[in-house]
């Protein structure tokens, strides 16, 4: 999901499905590649209310990066060479710059790179990341384990394998960097959604396989060299989505995973609970006050933040 405006907005899905609204959510129009309707779009970058990319997940030849315009239709920007290579999400800065992470492939991360809004994408060289640990990846259950921070700063959550790292791209630096984090590992654990805001960096996710409750959200406020446990938000299990972000003088943080969603005004102190619904992915609007949450079956709703 990514808003552009309170009245703009792009939200992708499973069925090779992307819709568009205008109108703030009012009204949504559904787009759907012609040529194969079984697609996983889990995520989406808008560029304005004629055109976006959508990542396509899926083991091999599945994961794809494709250009959508309402005008001209479904362009094929990426292809996954690797037939173990799985795409998990994009994230691009308005100077066209953008990093696209995948699950790691011979023993590195799987990195790709554009400077020209997505039309089209390299791999970053061996030289320019450190080694990938044993078994591990990311997750594309919301599109978000890739976050652009200003200026030019991206950051990548990984899991899977017992590893929970982040990987770093400073402006300044042309290699990654690899730090640990104190996210929950395992087989099917690790950090799903990254969000970097300002000084203020947030990581979320969890043990998919456990439903109980978790401590699954962490704060940094120094670049990921320390991080500290949010109080833990009233949902339980593991989160696949997370908006991090200003909304006047106060700042939300909000998760939801597939047993429901949260918000927090304080930086994790106190929660509110939203919703005990499936919810993957959500968006903070702050010029419109709105919290959007999407979830299975094409659900989307909003949170009005002043009721809170």
């Amino acid at each position: 999901m990514h808003w552009l405006s309170p009245q703009l907005a792009w939200v992708s899905g499973t069925q090779s499905m992307v819709q568009l609204t205008t109108d703030g959510g009012q009204t949504w129009q559904r787009f759907s590649f012609p040529e194969n309707d079984s697609l996983q779009f889990r995520d989406v970058h808008g560029f304005n209310q004629d055109s976006c990319l959508v990542l396509s997940a899926g083991p091999g030849s599945l994961s794809r990066i494709y250009r959508f315009s309402v005008s001209q239709g479904f362009a094929l920007r990426y292809q996954m060479p690797h037939p173990k290579g799985f795409l998990d999400a994009l994230a691009l800065q308005a100077t066209g710059k953008g990093y696209a992470y995948a699950d790691a492939v011979d023993g590195l991360p799987f990195i790709l790179e554009t400077s020209n809004f997505g039309q089209s994408w390299l791999r970053v060289e061996a030289q320019h990341v450190p080694l990938a640990l044993k078994g591990e990846g990311g997750f594309a259950a919301s599109g978000t384990c890739v976050s652009a921070g200003p200026p030019d700063e991206f950051i990548i959550g990984t899991g899977a394998g017992g590893h929970a790292r982040l990987l770093v791209k400073n402006p300044d630096q042309e290699n990654w960097q690899a730090f640990s984090t104190p996210m929950p590992t395992g087989d099917f654990a690790g950090i799903t959604s990254v969000q970097a805001q300002d000084s203020v960096w947030s990581i979320a996710g969890g043990n998919l396989a456990d439903s109980s409750q978790q401590k699954s959200v962490f704060l940094s406020f120094d670049k990921g060299q320390t991080w500290q446990p949010t109080q833990p938000a009233p949902v339980p299990g593991a989160y696949y989505g997370s908006a991090l972000g200003r909304w006047g003088q106060k700042w939300v943080l909000a998760v939801c995973g597939p047993q429901g969603a949260a918000l927090s005004l304080d930086l994790g102190m106190s929660w509110h609970h939203l919703s005990s619904e499936d919810f993957w992915t959500c968006a903070l609007v702050p010029e419109s006050g709105k919290l959007w949450l999407a979830g299975r079956h094409g659900k989307i709703k909003a949170f009005d933040l002043h009721s809170f």
